[in-house]
């Protein structure tokens, strides 16, 4: 499935982490973003870096969702 991917989100975790390094090695896609707290010498392998905590970053898209919905 991550080949298939366009997009790829990772949350909470670093780059560098084994099961991270193992997906990467099949994904192809053009926007790999990442939502971690920290900081690591990984990130600069995301297409998209956001800063923050993975459960606040989750609620304020389904907020934004539900917001576009609504219009």
């Amino acid at each position: 499935e991550v080949e298939k991917a366009d997009v790829l989100v990772v949350l909470g975790a670093s780059l560098a982490s084994p099961l991270c390094g193992q997906m990467l090695q099949y994904y192809t896609g053009s926007n790999l973003i990442l939502v971690n707290d920290t900081e690591h010498y990984s990130d600069q392998r995301a297409d998209i870096i956001i800063y923050g905590r993975s459960d606040r970053f989750l609620s304020d898209i389904l907020a934004e969702c539900r917001k576009q919905n609504q219009d």
